[in-house]
């Protein structure tokens, strides 16, 4: 049986376990990533309202009770939000570069009172800043994880672990530190990265044997390549 290594955090790898072994494969979990929600107050949210993380996405999902319209970073992401009947999907963007785009296409007439009544809805890390006229609250707080799992480490050392899947490029990251720091980039050499995006897959080049991608960053597409590459 092959076996995929998932690196997000806790919740989600369970989640995406299920559907890993539903296709065939076992799973090792190795989460990068854990959150501290913090106190918000979702009700004064009324208007517009920016998402660029599946986790700001559930929050959101969860608490808002006011009609309002979403900007939003990722399909996943906005599948979680359109369980909201509050929140009305304005904009969809593949990243965060489609977002700062088609924010910039607000017509000017528009700008001002768009700029006033929008808040972006993030955690506390934060990989690009947008307009700074855009109210920024930080509704979680992300935590990278310092150690690996002994199962996991063991794995590796046996040299069976088939697939890594990697879903954001600070993630990626922490685990190309660990791995590092456990003496273990020998052992994954011969794996099959498949990221999230292409920025993210090929932190990995110089190291794994083969690297794959999601063109639309889905973790749908990155099972349909894990399907391919059988």
């Amino acid at each position: 049986m092959k076996t995929i290594l998932l690196t997000r955090s806790d919740s989600e790898n369970e989640l995406a376990a299920i559907k890993i072994s539903s296709l065939g494969y076992e799973s090792y979990r190795a989460p990068m990533i854990s959150y501290n929600d913090l106190p918000y107050d979702f009700h004064k949210l009324h208007k517009h309202i920016i998402i660029t993380s599946k986790h700001g996405a559930q929050l959101a999902s969860e608490h808002i009770i006011n009609p309002l319209e979403a900007w939003v970073v990722g399909e996943e992401s906005a599948s979680i939000l359109q369980q909201n009947k509050n929140i009305t999907i304005t904009g969809l963007a593949r990243n965060l570069k489609h977002l700062m785009e088609a924010i910039s296409l607000v017509q000017e007439s528009e700008a001002e009172e768009f700029f006033a009544d929008t808040v972006y809805l993030s955690g506390n890390i934060i990989t690009q800043e947008l307009p700074h006229r855009i109210k920024c609250d930080i509704i979680y707080e992300t935590h990278y994880i310092k150690t690996l799992p002994k199962e996991v480490i063991e794995a590796l050392q046996r040299d069976a672990i088939n697939y890594i899947m990697v879903f954001s490029k600070n993630s990626a990251t922490n685990l190309l530190q660990l791995l590092k720091q456990y003496d273990l980039l020998e052992y994954v050499k011969h794996s099959t990265v498949i990221g999230i995006s292409h920025e993210v897959a090929t932190l990995f080049s110089d190291i794994c044997k083969k690297i794959l991608y999601s063109e639309d960053a889905t973790f749908s597409q990155m099972l349909e390549l894990l399907d391919a590459d059988e």
